[in-house]
């Protein structure tokens, strides 16, 4: 390494007793030492950053190459369960049956499972349409049909927190047809409008232990005559 220059103290004396040539050469000797100061810190700090960088890029790659692994042991664990013919399931509308279910048994249960929701919504006129779920919430698109008005259907969305509540967020979406372009929708919204409560036609929160009450109000209010 080379040996760091020493700055150079130039005092009024030396100034006075320079001819122009040599007052040109001092000038030129503190310039050029500054410039190595600021030369040598700067290399410093581009150093230290890089340095720095470079820590940061193996920390990241170590990261990533963890994750890869991660997901590598997960595919292969989904491969092998996909593998295992004897991977036996309970079935959830049956609680009288005996044993278990296998994968091509439990396939053709999930046929079953569509009849069954298929029977409770003969039974009670309401069809969950659409689910969807966030870290905060449960949103549910429920469709509840009238017995005695043929083609009268209502639509709403029943909304659960995620977290423990002791209450269920109400959205009439079937306001919705009233800005939309489809006839026969509006012309349901506009009967819907009509016959329920007005709290039924605004949004509203109710104890979730008060649920049967409200399909009870909704289904009375399709279905009166």
């Amino acid at each position: 390494m080379a040996p760091k220059k020493q700055a150079t103290v130039v005092t009024e004396q030396d100034i006075s007793n320079s001819d122009n040539e040599q007052l040109v050469e001092l000038i030129n000797n503190l310039v050029n030492t500054k410039q190595d100061e600021l030369f040598a810190k700067y290399k410093a700090k581009v150093e230290s950053q890089l340095e720095n960088d470079h820590q940061l890029i193996e920390d990241l790659q170590a990261e990533l190459k963890a994750k890869d692994d991660r997901i590598d042991a997960l595919l292969e664990e989904l491969s092998l369960l996909k593998q295992d013919p004897g991977m036996e399931f309970a079935s959830p509308i049956r609680k009288k049956a005996s044993g278990r279910l296998n994968q091509d048994e439990l396939a053709k249960e999930r046929e079953n499972i569509c009849f069954t929701l298929d029977m409770i919504e003969l039974l009670t006129g309401v069809k969950v349409i659409n689910f969807e779920n966030t870290s905060d919430e449960y949103i549910f698109d429920i469709k509840q049909s009238s017995s005695v008005k043929s083609g009268l259907t209502m639509h709403y969305q029943l909304v659960l927190a995620s977290q423990p509540s002791p209450e269920i967020n109400y959205i009439p979406t079937f306001l919705d047809a009233l800005e939309g372009e489809e006839v026969e929708d509006y012309e349901n919204a506009k009967i819907l409008q009509k016959i329920l409560p007005d709290y039924l036609c605004e949004n509203l929160s109710f104890p979730f232990d008060t649920l049967a009450q409200f399909y009870g109000k909704v289904n009375r209010a399709l279905n009166k005559k």
